[in-house]
């Protein structure tokens, strides 16, 4: 999934609504696309951590 349009659109979907429902700043900073394969899609731990439990909810809803 990763570089394909799905990820960016998961990525914006994501960034919009952490602020809403999880405890996440607003500190959105990327990792260089080299590093996606290795789950690191932002900068800040804490937020990639929550995307990545949000990509398994979102996969899950897929297959549901």
């Amino acid at each position: 999934m990763n570089d394909t349009k799905e990820i960016y659109d998961l990525m914006k979907m994501f960034e919009s609504n952490a602020t809403k429902f999880f405890n996440v700043t607003s500190d959105f900073e990327k990792e260089d696309k080299s590093l996606w394969n290795k789950r690191r899609y932002y900068a800040n731990g804490s937020v990639n951590n929550t995307f990545i439990a949000y990509m398994f909810g979102y996969s899950f809803g897929k297959t549901a």
